[in-house]
């Protein structure tokens, strides 16, 4: 099984300098974080090995979100704009070689709350254990 190394992996690429919104990047946000801030959300591993090989599939959510008085959307699809590029460019997770790193779906949303503005990236890891 792959544990935490992709995790991390993700984590780095967000924080590596510059960091991203500061720095603010969780897996459980603290109550009163101030937006923005990146939360690195569910997973999804699905075992994809066969006879030859072990491999995982791997779907990542990132979460953005922002409180901008503007009311735009335009803050988190800059932050999701830099996500990207860091997410496609993670090179190593110790013991696994990334076979497919692609974004499989970015969305940008208002939130229910009528301030908040959030962005949904999926990032599609394939590991095959090295």
């Amino acid at each position: 099984m792959i544990g935490d190394g992709l995790q991390k992996a993700i984590y780095a690429a967000l924080t590596a300098a510059p960091a991203l919104c500061d720095g603010k990047v969780f897996d459980t946000v603290p109550m009163d974080t101030p937006a923005p801030y990146i939360h690195i959300g569910d997973c999804q591993v699905i075992d994809e090995g066969n006879s030859c090989a072990d491999s995982w599939e791997c779907y990542t959510d990132i979460h953005v979100w922002s409180e901008p008085e503007t009311g735009s959307k335009l803050e988190v699809m800059r932050i999701g704009a830099q996500i990207v590029p860091r997410l496609l460019a993670i090179a190593a997770v110790p013991g696994f070689t990334i076979v497919i790193s692609t974004i499989e779906n970015v969305r940008y949303l208002d939130d229910p709350d009528g301030v908040s503005k959030h962005g949904v990236i999926t990032v599609r890891h394939v590991l095959d254990e090295a």
